[in-house]
């Protein structure tokens, strides 16, 4: 496997150890994204939202290995960080160090998708 392999693969494993673990702990996951679980029913969108689509989008992606594939992800990390883009501007957030980040590695992995 050549390093740009390796790197290329990068971008769906993270997709799905994140996915991962927002199925184990969708309550910590919630508080890594600062976001408020009221109930049961909020655990469970947690983890479909973050977890089963996470783990769907990184697996088909590993196991296809089509250059499609890749770019379908890379247009999900993408699409992300141009929504936390909006967000800082719209909600004017404190630019936090976890923010800031977070926008890095969402354009990393987009980019790593197409490598």
């Amino acid at each position: 496997m050549t390093i740009n392999q390796l790197l290329n693969l990068s971008s769906p494993l993270v997709t799905l150890l994140f996915g991962i673990l927002s199925i184990i702990s969708p309550s910590f996951v919630a508080k890594l994204l600062h976001l408020s679980v009221l109930d049961g029913r909020g655990s469970v969108e947690l983890r479909v939202g973050f977890g089963g689509l996470f783990i769907g989008l990184a697996l088909i992606t590993m196991i296809d290995r089509d250059p499609a594939m890749f770019k379908m992800l890379a247009a999900g990390w993408f699409g992300s960080a141009a929504a936390r883009v909006i967000g800082i501007i719209v909600d004017r957030p404190p630019l936090t160090v976890d923010l800031v980040a977070t926008l890095i590695a969402e354009i990393a992995f987009g980019v790593l998708s197409l490598v």
